[in-house]
């Protein structure tokens, strides 16, 4: 048995992962609780510690799934390829951190390209877990040991709540058969992650709030877009009623997606002709009433979609430089149909839906694939 206390050097990292690449059980900290972690690769290792529950928590009739702890992002979309826009951007907006995400439909192909012990990362209904750990140590560990590491807190095993280590851990380690201990005194958050399903279908539901809380998930995830043209009764507000009704069918409810005018008056509604246009596509035109492009709405968007390019520069003299760019992604502009025939506007939203799904899969918005 070896503990290594605060602060924990190169050479502790390099053991405690040595001990889990061994197939050993190893204590280690996290930003939440601190767990016992074994490799997932290791039959025996895994086995040892589902003994160690079942003597301390009673025998399950079925052992659950456990929580792969991953080194980083790009460890998680490996494993998990072809993962939804939407999902990727959970991961990017909140990973690392004391989130656990329950991925739907990924279990099996993430077990096989980890090679775990079956049945230890995939439940039956073919989801699996996973978090990306925001803390220093363990996340050194994680990557030097090579081996993807699963992690239950210390109550399972009766060694206290978890926010730091009991006295006498050490002894009772020993007598579970556990090689080291990490000890980096009391963990940030002494609370659980909290936890996210990532639905098949694409959108996400928080299934147990943790070190965060609901409402600090959902502001995380959401984003806004930016439609821009000049009276903001034609080409942007056709453009704001096409992206929602593409990511609403990709299943995103984060984004948030409005329009205006760079000389717009508050107030007008779309042009007849702009809505017979979006209805004739199937789209609902919503209840649209323009509004100016001023600082405050800039300031509100991720990204700033404009029509032309001196609507760009309009934009970008009003603090949009850096996430303003043009709609179309070949650098041309979008021409006004207003006082066209309907025709022309059909033309238009056409056009527009081509640039705005291309756009959208460019910022992670939308799959590679598109909604097609």
């Amino acid at each position: 048995m070896v503990v290594t206390r605060s602060p924990i050097s190169r050479q502790a990292v390099g053991a405690a992962a040595s001990a889990l690449r061994n197939g050993r059980l190893v204590i280690l900290p996290t930003e939440t609780l601190y767990g016992v972690a074994v490799s997932a690769q290791s039959e025996q290792a895994v086995s040892m510690l589902r003994d160690l529950i079942t003597v301390y928590s009673g025998a399950p009739a079925v052992f659950p799934a456990m929580t792969w702890h991953a080194p980083d992002v790009a460890a998680v979309l490996a494993a998990a390829p072809g993962l939804r826009a939407d999902h990727t951007r959970a991961f990017v907006r909140l990973a690392p951190g004391p989130v656990r995400f329950e991925i739907e439909g990924m279990g099996v192909t993430a077990s096989r390209r980890l090679g775990v012990v079956p049945g230890v990362l995939d439940t039956a209904d073919g989801s699996f877990s996973v978090r990306v750990p925001d803390h220093a140590v363990t996340s050194g560990v994680i990557a030097s040991s090579g081996v993807p590491v699963i992690l239950e807190r210390l109550s399972v095993l009766g060694l206290g709540a978890g926010r730091d280590l009991p006295d006498g851990i050490a002894e009772r380690a020993s007598v579970l058969g556990i090689a080291h201990i990490l000890d980096d005194g009391p963990t940030r958050f002494g609370l659980p992650s909290t936890t996210i399903r990532l639905h098949a279908l694409g959108g996400y539901t928080v299934a147990s709030a943790g070190a965060y809380e609901e409402r600090y998930i959902r502001k995380k995830m959401e984003r806004t877009l930016l439609f821009v043209c000049t009276g903001n009764t034609c080409r942007s507000p056709m453009a704001e009623a096409i992206a929602r009704d593409l990511l609403s069918r990709a299943g995103d409810a984060s984004t948030r997606v409005i329009s205006a005018g760079v000389t717009a008056a508050d107030g007008a509604p779309m042009t007849p002709e702009a809505r017979e246009a979006l209805v004739g596509m199937g789209i609902d035109p919503g209840r649209h009433r323009s509004r100016n492009a001023d600082r405050a709405l800039i300031d509100s968007a991720e990204h700033v979609f404009t029509m032309t390019r001196s609507h760009l520069r309009a934009v970008e003299a009003v603090g949009g430089a850096g996430k303003a760019m043009l709609l179309d992604p070949e650098g041309g502009d979008v021409p006004d149909p207003i006082g066209g025939p309907v025709e022309e506007y059909r033309d238009t939203a056409l056009r527009l839906r081509t640039m705005i799904e291309r756009r959208l899969i460019d910022i992670g918005a939308l799959p590679p694939g598109g909604t097609a």
